[in-house]
């Protein structure tokens, strides 16, 4: 077993994935001195990789046992997280069709990452999107890749 802290915010919540006996990854949240794991819901592989401000964490998950299918990134907009508690929504670089991971969040919802598409070849892009989190709900209000 292993653990990775990827992204810590200004309040030293940290967040992550660990690996299990039989080598499935896992996030956590190691936040006020206690240890969170999560699961995306349905996922095989779930890693956390930044943490914004407010709580929310992103990362990227598997919805099949060998990361064959896309592979979304996703965001738990709960803010204050609690395992019970989280609201997980996966979203995916528009074209992706390979996987979308972001690396990066911050307060006001920018998520930056890289995203894979299959044309021809693997081919991997940078993107910045701005993800609002208003009253009907979490949606992608712009996109772009960067170069």
């Amino acid at each position: 077993m292993a653990t990775g802290p990827a992204g810590i915010n200004d309040g030293g919540w940290i967040t992550g994935s660990y690996t299990d006996s039989s080598g499935y990854f896992h996030g956590f949240l190691y936040k006020n001195g206690s240890f969170f794991p999560f699961d995306y819901p349905g996922g095989f592989f779930t890693v956390g990789n930044a943490i914004d401000g407010l709580g929310r964490i992103t990362g990227n998950c598997c919805s099949d046992q060998d990361c064959a299918n896309a592979a979304p990134g996703f965001v738990d907009n709960a803010g204050s997280f609690a395992p019970s508690m989280g609201t997980f929504n996966s979203f995916s670089y528009p074209g992706a069709d390979a996987a979308t991971i972001p690396y990066g969040i911050n307060n006001n919802g920018q998520i930056s990452g890289q995203d894979y598409d299959y044309s021809g070849s693997l081919n991997s892009y940078n993107f910045l999107l701005d993800y609002s989190f208003g009253p009907s709900g979490p949606s992608i209000r712009w996109c772009r890749r960067l170069l």
